[in-house]
């Protein structure tokens, strides 16, 4: 509109459209009360809103739900919930669920490590245009998850999410060139990279570039 948010105004509108049952309006509510904009931050009554919206099958909203259960986050901590809605969330295609999935069967401490449900859906993801599965299939390559390990695909992987703009894929390809460059060109692209990610606040890349310029 061109003028400054006014989260008040905002909600007055949501509010009869979630009151009318539309699940994106109940969803937005549910994230500005998460948030307090507008309105005082409450997580109890977000979690509400993400409910109505859920029960519409609307994956953002599935999504948020999975993440209050994961988090505890107005509402008792409970993993198993988590999976169940991003799971339900990645059905209905919302990518960040495929992400997030995979993410919990490699990192997640509460949860018993699955190389084979995580590379399902971070392929699953990468299929659908996620850079950050993109680049966490190079890992999984790479290091031996779930796949035999394989340095050269790995590479491919890196270079894919490092061309779609991820930083940590800018990060991993930069890395790779400078461990094995062979011409000055591929230096010059090796510190773009990198410095590329570090300016967009990625912290391995600022570490490297920092060792880089020590090192001279």
């Amino acid at each position: 509109l061109g003028q400054e948010p006014n989260y008040a105004e905002a909600i007055k509108y949501f509010d009869k459209a979630s009151y009318l049952g539309d699940a994106i309006s109940q969803h937005q509510l549910g994230e500005m009360v998460q948030q307090g904009l507008g309105t005082e931050a409450n997580p109890e009554l977000s979690f509400k809103y993400f409910q109505f919206a859920a029960n519409s099958k609307y994956p953002p909203a599935l999504w948020s739900l999975a993440i209050k259960y994961q988090h505890g986050d107005g509402v008792e901590k409970d993993f198993a919930k988590a999976i169940n809605f991003f799971e339900a969330s990645a059905s209905e295609g919302y990518v960040q669920s495929m992400v997030d999935l995979a993410s919990i069967y490699v990192f997640e401490k509460d949860t018993p490590l699955d190389y084979e449900k995580a590379a399902y859906w971070y392929t699953l993801a990468a299929e659908n245009g996620s850079s950050i599965a993109v680049n966490d299939l190079g890992n999984m390559h790479r290091y031996g998850m779930h796949f035999p390990r394989n340095e050269e695909l790995a590479v491919e992987y890196y270079k894919r999410s490092a061309d779609a703009g991820h930083n940590a894929g800018r990060y991993n390809y930069g890395t790779h060139l400078l461990r094995n460059k062979t011409n000055t060109e591929e230096l010059n692209l090796a510190v773009a990279l990198i410095a590329q990610a570090a300016d967009e606040g990625y912290i391995k890349a600022q570490s490297r570039l920092g060792l880089m310029y020590v090192e001279g």
